[in-house]
């Protein structure tokens, strides 16, 4: 089945469900407190604490809804930890070309295209003996590797998505992990026998500016990357699902769940986390009643508490951490998650 725009909006609000939910369940009380904000801001600290612990946790919402629409618009998921690895020894003459090209993207206002260093590495690669090809492989570095690794056909294409503010100075170093991506894997790929095309790209996975753009605003920061390297908002949404303005079906699950007031299940969470709001979450996310009179409930998110199933009237006893994984009603199967 074709991927509609009313499906990315169902992936969206889908997998932002889960996020909110597995945030807020069991989510204890901040037990520090700003010495001097506290005073003056209590309730606002507090708000403050749980804003930025979401935001925080949100870090790879965007991977996920990635993922889920390339899946649909038929690529393979790869694993970048196994399928984009570094060789434990590079030849000279690779390395040395790498440095070259690194230096002449770098330098101010070379403009020097990537598409440059691929066509040139192809060539050195071509070049080097059968002995000389790296056999041996490792895991990238800590930070270094790629967010999504995607396959359809013949086509590779390795993503690193970045919050939209980046930092001054950070074009560089974006521009190692880009050549970097692409010489590993063009030397492994030559080890294994294969001849894919390998894509490497930034992504910014929205543009927040209203009467500038992102380019403008932060180019010089992303400097040497440029189009070809970079993808912002719908480049890479669009790219992902095959279908045009993609980013305002992702927004649009957003502006839905605002409308279905989904965000007051939550709001009490923010005050005032606990086992009871916890049992509220649960009762609200995953269709189950707690049975539990609320004198008689625990304070700890570790005990059991009984509760019944709405779909098939089943009990059980288990406690509100358990509904943290992705769980089944004992008696019909039935998936406990929002």
């Amino acid at each position: 089945m074709a991927l509609t725009p009313s499906r990315v909006t169902e992936i969206t609000k889908s997998i932002i469900k889960r996020a909110f939910f597995s945030y807020f369940l069991c989510r204890e009380e901040v037990s520090t407190r700003h010495l001097i904000l506290y005073r003056f801001f209590p309730e606002e600290t507090i708000i403050r604490s749980a804003i930025g612990g979401i935001e925080t946790s949100l870090g790879s919402f965007w991977e996920k809804i990635a993922k889920a629409i390339a899946i649909e618009n038929g690529f393979e998921v790869l694993d970048p930890k196994v399928d984009l690895q570094e060789p434990k020894h590079i030849p000279i003459s690779i390395s040395h070309l790498l440095d070259e090209y690194k230096y002449q993207r770098e330098t101010a206002h070379a403009n020097v295209p990537m598409s440059n260093y691929v066509s040139a590495l192809n060539v050195e690669i071509a070049k080097l003996p059968a002995n000389n090809i790296p056999s041996e492989y490792k895991r990238l570095g800590k930070g270094t590797g790629a967010d999504i690794f995607l396959r359809k056909g013949i086509n590779e294409y390795a993503f690193e998505l970045k919050t939209v503010q980046i930092n001054a100075g950070s074009g560089p170093k974006f521009n190692e992990t880009l050549m970097k991506w692409i010489t590993f894997r063009a030397l492994h790929q030559k080890h294994l026998g294969l001849s894919n095309s390998f894509h490497a790209n930034l992504v910014i996975p929205y543009d927040p500016h209203i009467s500038s753009n992102w380019w403008t605003e932060f180019g010089e920061r992303a400097y040497p990357l440029d189009h070809q390297d970079l993808m912002l908002a719908n480049e890479f949404w669009d790219f992902m699902s095959g279908l045009p303005n993609t980013l305002d079906s992702i927004t649009k699950a957003f502006d839905d769940l605002v409308k279905e007031k989904f965000q007051d299940i939550y709001r009490g969470s923010l005050y005032s986390p606990g086992v009871n709001e916890s049992i509220r979450i649960i009762e609200a996310g995953c269709n189950v009643l707690c049975e539990t009179p609320e004198l008689e409930r625990p304070t700890g998110f570790g005990e059991n508490l009984a509760w019944k199933c709405i779909t098939c009237s089943g009990r059980f006893t288990k406690s509100t951490r358990w509904f943290g994984a992705n769980r089944s009603c004992p008696s019909c199967s039935r998936e406990l998650s929002p």
